[in-house]
């Protein structure tokens, strides 16, 4: 399950849903969560599920980034789920079928993955965590240890596959920025296992007037 939630995208949304539905791995949902967008952003939601069955839209008043996500929560299947913000989009068509072949690998509960900036104004991107992929086969503490030695777990959503199952009771607190750290921790809390690649495919999209 691919969760995006959207406000404000709307020059966006487009690539951003793209990215995800035009992965070499089929088997998914993508669910779209219209947090009372005051743009065109609705409509091209409800247009992309005309045009492919795999999408959900889920239309709801404006609550903010994590009511947004917890909507989508609420309404996820997949047994992995993913984050994607709604003006980043994902460049590599294999991403997905590599993170998926990963964890049939690993079976890990969280798969940590790399990212790059990329900023809008000057067209610079700049590439995180270069770092080699996890040894397979680690205890939690050896993958712990890794994770932390390198700078890997850091305080995103969108930077992880995370197993539905540790989600079930674990929410985004609402009405904060930065609602990602204690979520972040609370769930490495709950993992018997994490893994890292450097996937670099993840493009986070740098603009002046998004928080």
């Amino acid at each position: 399950s691919i969760i995006i939630p959207v406000y404000g995208v709307e020059p966006y949304l487009f690539r951003c849903a793209r990215s995800v539905l035009e992965q070499s791995f089929r088997d998914l949902e993508l669910i779209l969560v219209d947090d009372g967008s005051p743009d065109h952003s609705p409509e091209i939601c409800d247009g992309l599920a005309a045009e492919d069955s795999r999408v959900r839209v889920i239309h709801k008043l404006n609550g903010g980034l994590s009511d947004a996500r917890n909507a989508g929560l609420e309404q996820a299947t997949g047994e992995y789920v993913l984050f994607l913000d709604g003006d980043d989009y994902w460049d590599d068509p294999r991403a997905l079928e590599k993170l998926c072949a990963r964890v049939q690998e690993s079976n890990a509960d969280i798969l940590n993955f790399s990212y790059k900036k990329v900023y809008e104004d000057s067209g610079e991107v700049v590439p995180y965590f270069c770092t080699p992929d996890m040894p397979l086969g680690l205890p939690l503490p050896a993958q712990m240890e890794y994770l932390v030695k390198h700078g890997l777990f850091i305080a995103s959503a969108c930077n992880k596959m995370i197993r539905r199952a540790l989600l079930q009771d674990l929410r985004f607190e609402k009405g904060v920025y930065s609602e990602d750290i204690v979520w972040c921790m609370d769930l490495a809390a709950k993992a018997a296992s994490m893994d890292y690649v450097c996937g670099n495919f993840y493009c986070y999209r740098q603009r002046s007037h998004s928080i």
